[in-house]
């Protein structure tokens, strides 16, 4: 359970689409300091730090949470009687294969041409069309609504901060207070802070525009 944990917050930091906060920390860095990151820019930059973490994290779990259980013929066993019970891949589950990956190559190599945003609506009509999704699978994920709402509040709110220059005086005062530490305590504090802002907001996805305020 620790690894798939670990490996799960290590995923959702190094692709740019695999986590809300992540699109939105880029949507709020375009809107304040007028940078725009790629999805390749951002893979790219994670991936050293990526594969270190995916190699070590696995071992670390292991170390710290040793399992009880070590060894236990059983488990291959039941993995290949759960494989078996899901049988070959149906037509939707392979035209979302397809989607996905359509999707993934338009956000690497197509950002130039095509907004992301129009990207991922494309993929949404063509899962309708196909039958894959339906009105009624979009419209009851309440959690998708409800990021979709935050997204707009929070971006036109980072905006609304920058036009009005508080977010260019927030930074020049912080940046006066922490002139005076090392490189290495000042990376410490700006953790500490993400860390207590995160459990501050109960949603992660609220946590990227308080951060980058103080950045």
């Amino acid at each position: 359970m620790w690894v798939a944990i670990t490996a799960a917050c290590i995923t959702s930091s190094m692709f740019l689409s695999a986590l809300a906060p992540n699109l939105l920390a880029l949507a709020l860095v375009k809107s304040i300091v007028g940078i725009n990151i790629s999805w390749g820019t951002w893979f790219i930059a994670f991936l050293p730090l990526g594969i270190l973490l995916i190699l070590t994290m696995p071992l670390l779990a292991y170390w710290f949470y040793p399992p009880e259980v070590k060894v236990n013929d059983e488990v291959p066993l039941w993995a290949a009687r759960e494989l078996e019970k899901l049988g070959r891949l149906s037509r939707n589950e392979i035209l979302l294969l397809v989607f996905v990956c359509f999707a993934l190559m338009m956000w690497i190599f197509a950002a130039e041409w095509i907004e992301p945003a129009l990207a991922a609506l494309l993929v949404i009509v063509l899962m309708l069309w196909t039958g894959v999704l339906s009105w009624n699978d979009i419209t009851s994920n309440k959690a998708a609504w409800n990021t979709f709402a935050w997204f707009a509040t929070l971006v036109a709110l980072a905006d609304g901060l920058s036009s009005t220059g508080f977010i260019a005086w927030l930074g020049k005062e912080g940046g006066a207070l922490m002139s005076g530490i090392s490189p290495g305590v000042a990376t410490v504090v700006l953790l500490l802070a993400f860390y207590l802002l995160h459990y501050l907001f109960a949603s992660t996805t609220r946590t990227p525009p308080h951060c980058c305020r103080r950045c």
